[in-house]
């Protein structure tokens, strides 16, 4: 029988403390459970677990359930767990079966691990998108056909309303004249008055449409 300072740990916890079953049900939850997901620890210890995760998650949770089940260690497992209102929340998990056959589980919102982690995976393909580019030298003639796909990736991954090619030339005192633009990307950006004018397109926000010249 649990102590009573093992029961507060178990209820008042900051992470998601939880003892499930070996047939795929939550025994008991800890209170954060509740505070996270909005469901009562009865709501979630009713049905099969796998009723709250994501359709796309059901395979690897039940792969990682027979891995405990062999006695198997769960250290870094993710899925994502239905909320209340329907949106579904990144939990990463630790678990162990113990000797009376259930598993002890605790878990973690990691919301914020996953931003992080795309927040990474776009900038790596931002550089790849560059590095591919860099890795093929191209005539002038071609230049715009050969940056259109790693421009484009540069663009979708940070939500930029527009980006393209300016055409330079140096001057007497050689220093960079813009004498064109070629707009890969979102082509009502700019029009050919603009051009002649002081702006041009660049990689912007999406609440922005040009930069001044200076």
């Amino acid at each position: 029988m649990a102590s009573h300072s093992e029961s507060d740990f178990f209820n008042t916890a900051p992470i998601l403390t939880s003892i499930a079953s070996s047939e795929g049900f939550l025994v008991k939850v800890g209170g954060s459970w509740e505070a996270l997901t909005g469901w009562t620890a009865a709501e979630l210890t009713s049905v099969p677990f796998f009723d709250f995760v994501h359709p796309d998650d059901v395979e690897s949770t039940g792969l990682e359930l027979a891995l405990l089940n062999a006695g198997e260690e769960t250290a870094g497992f993710r899925n994502r767990y239905r909320k209340l209102d329907g949106n579904y929340v990144p939990l990463q998990w630790h678990a162990r079966k113990a000797e009376d056959g259930n598993i002890y589980a605790v878990a973690w919102d990691a919301t914020d691990l996953v931003a992080a982690e795309t927040a990474i995976l776009k900038e790596q393909l931002v550089l790849k998108a560059i590095a591919e580019f860099l890795a093929n030298s191209v005539s002038s003639q071609g230049l715009s056909k050969s940056l259109s796909p790693a421009l484009e990736v540069v663009a979708a991954v940070t939500g930029a309303a527009g980006v393209g090619v300016m055409t330079c030339e140096l001057d007497e005192r050689g220093r960079p004249t813009l004498v064109g633009v070629q707009n890969l990307r979102a082509p009502d950006l700019i029009d050919a008055g603009e051009i002649a004018g002081n702006t041009f397109p660049a990689l912007l926000p999406k609440d922005q449409g040009s930069l001044p010249i200076t």
